[in-house]
């Protein structure tokens, strides 16, 4: 007895072919023949004449011609569909799986799938494939679970199985504790055996879990977009994708490869973050409205917040109320040039703007008090502060009379810190000194002051000013007023008072 499919000689009991893997058709027992006596010796049988025959009417030649070519052809249709039911061995069915696969073909890979409702079939998802295959690594997965499917197939054919479906019963199993994503399964059909290709489908999704709470992923391969953050139903391969990371401050678009082939789990798309620009900043140390691209900021006062991800260009707000004052900073910065930013500074600008015609004000008043020796000339400053008294102090205390004159007021920006007693800051007065024998010098005083709020009224003033370390000329952040422009300001102002 011979392998009806490749030709091997195979025993009696066999119900696959150990060879190719082929279901063997069993051999019907011969009915025993049943003797009959003859009871007659053939001279005691009367000789009847032979009627003559009836010739075929045209009719019956007819049908019995349409009935026989019936005959032929149902036959016929029948070889035909043994013949193209497909791979018969496992063998053949990883032969034209392979072949599909070295031709990047994946409508080829879904005509071989055993479930013909499997979202394998989707023409998208068919077509991400196919783009898939593309990539050396998908094809080399794909030969290898191939390889192991054929090897799976044999041993559990070798161990003599009682049927087709068990089988199916034992691969199903094995693929099943394994947790594969492919695997061959065995059909019986009319037709004869059939041997197709299971694929489990697999599910994709953008990793977040390392980032901030508030922020959410979507990802799309193709022009397939996720549903709810997780695309579903897709082959196995290595896949292109594109995800766009979404924050209350910024949406930044991202790309990378992920490989899928895990089953019963979701394979991450893991976003690389160093690809994602961060900011980090500190908070202002006062009760301050922090606005970043109209959107709020909220933290505690002076503690760092991480924005993430951070737009290409951030326009930062700052508003506060502080000596009675409605002050607001802006800046504007690129987190790709500066990661870290303090935004106690973005405040110190327009604080340092006001308090640098305070402190002008207050140190042009005092030349002008040390000239005349007139405490009374001292404008913008608290008249029961430690600077009043000390510049009371010094008009009376020197012997020689020198005359001073203010050329400008320096201010360091950097300096600037709003406490609970008032603004602290540095500022540098430069004065030209003319001594009593008429000689000219400079004169550079720093002192770091306090400013604080006129009772009763929206001004500011000097409360305290004592003689620093640290002088604002050489200063990186600074402001300055001269007395040209102390002038231009007055002839303006007189300008629009005479109108």
């Amino acid at each position: 007895m011979y392998c009806g499919n490749c030709g091997t000689k195979v025993e009696q009991d066999w119900l696959f072919c150990k060879q190719c893997g082929h279901q063997l058709e069993q051999p019907v027992a011969d009915e025993p023949a049943t003797m009959v006596a003859d009871t007659n010796s053939p001279s005691d049988i009367p000789v009847t004449p032979a009627a003559p025959r009836k010739p075929l009417s045209p009719v019956a030649k007819r049908n019995l011609m349409i009935g026989g070519g019936v005959l032929v052809l149902v036959i016929a249709v029948v070889l035909i569909l043994r013949l193209t039911n497909g791979p018969g061995t496992p063998q053949q069915l990883a032969e034209k799986v392979n072949a599909a696969i070295e031709a990047g073909d994946a409508s080829q890979l879904a005509a071989y799938l055993d479930d013909p409702d499997s979202p394998l079939h989707d023409d998208q998802k068919v077509a991400l494939l196919t783009e898939a295959l593309q990539n050396p690594d998908t094809k080399e997965q794909y030969e290898s679970a191939i390889a192991s499917a054929v090897e799976a197939a044999d041993d559990t054919i070798s161990s003599d199985p009682s049927s087709i479906q068990e089988v199916r019963d034992r691969l199903s199993h094995i693929w099943n504790s394994n947790s594969e994503w492919l695997s061959f399964s065995p059909e019986q059909s009319w037709r004869g055996t059939r041997w197709s290709l299971h694929v489990e489908p697999v599910q994709v999704g953008a990793d977040t879990s390392y980032m901030p709470e508030d922020v959410q992923s979507t990802i799309r391969i193709g022009d397939l977009k996720a549903d709810e953050g997780v695309l579903e139903g897709l082959w196995p391969a290595v896949y292109n994708y594109q995800a766009t990371i979404d924050g209350t401050y910024a949406s930044v678009p991202v790309e990378g490869t992920v490989d899928a082939f895990e089953v019963n789990q979701v394979n991450t798309a893991t976003v690389d973050q160093s690809k994602i620009q961060s900011l980090f900043v500190t908070m202002p140390d006062t009760d301050a409205e922090v606005m970043l691209n109209d959107k709020a900021v909220s933290s505690d006062q002076g503690r760092s917040v991480t924005i993430f991800p951070a737009p290409a260009e951030a326009k930062f707000t700052v508003s506060l109320q502080t000596q009675g004052a409605d002050l607001k900073g802006e800046a504007t910065i690129k987190p790709a040039e500066e990661e870290g930013y303090n935004l106690n500074s973005v405040l110190q600008k327009p604080i340092a703007e006001k308090a640098l015609d305070v402190v002008y004000t207050a140190s042009e008043s005092l030349a002008t008090a040390i000239n005349t020796s007139d405490p009374k000339a001292l404008k913008g400053v608290n008249p029961d502060s430690d600077y009043y008294n000390r510049a009371t102090w010094e008009m009376n205390s020197f012997y020689s009379k020198p005359k001073y004159k203010l050329e400008k007021v320096i201010v360091d920006q950097d300096s600037v810190e709003i406490r609970k007693d008032g603004i602290h800051l540095t500022a540098t007065q430069v004065y030209k000194k003319t001594n009593e024998d008429g000689s000219v010098v400079d004169d550079n005083v720093s002192w770091d002051y306090v400013i604080t709020q006129q009772p009763n009224t929206e001004n500011w003033w000097v409360d305290s000013g004592y003689s620093g370390w640290s002088s604002a000329i050489n200063s990186s952040n600074k402001l300055e007023k001269s007395a040209s422009e102390s002038k231009e300001s007055k002839t303006d102002s007189t300008t629009e008072s005479t109108t």
